[in-house]
């Protein structure tokens, strides 16, 4: 969904400037630009049903609580983005339902790469989202840590 409403808005300048555009994010919106009408509907129906199943969900328990990403962040050397597009997130759930979330801080790898915890609320309880971050940081207090020189 994201994708094919990018590519559409920004369509005339990535034809006419593609050079304003930083290499992932002109693949990503090309993407977008592959993707038929028929593609995007049926995103729009799974969108639908994935805001029913979390809201049934959500009623049994106050927030959920995932891993930000679901591998270890990319190291600067030999990074591919067109991979990273490709990709899984478990932000993606919240994102396609516009539910409130936030990642913060909860470790590192062994290779001393940043890991991030997600907490994501009910509609519009962005509130009670922050706050229960703000909660978790206070008894965790991953922020006061740094990263091994890496």
């Amino acid at each position: 969904i994201m994708v094919s409403e990018a590519y559409a808005f920004h369509e005339p300048n990535l034809k006419s400037r593609p050079q304003d555009f930083g290499e992932i994010v002109r693949a990503r919106f090309r993407i977008g630009g592959l993707l038929s009408a028929g593609d995007y509907l049926q995103a729009q129906r799974c969108r639908q049903w994935s805001k029913r199943e979390f809201a049934e969900a959500l009623r049994k328990v106050d927030f959920f609580v995932t891993p930000t990403m679901t591998q270890p962040a990319a190291a600067f050397e030999g990074y591919d983005p067109i991979a990273t597009i490709k990709g899984r997130s478990f932000t993606a759930p919240f994102n396609v339902t516009g539910l409130p979330a936030i990642s913060v801080p909860c470790g590192f790898t062994q290779a001393g790469l940043p890991v991030g915890l997600q907490i994501a609320g009910r509609p519009f309880d962005e509130p009670g989202v922050i706050q229960a971050a703000y909660t978790y940081q206070q008894h965790a207090r991953w922020y006061e840590q740094r990263p091994p020189a890496i």
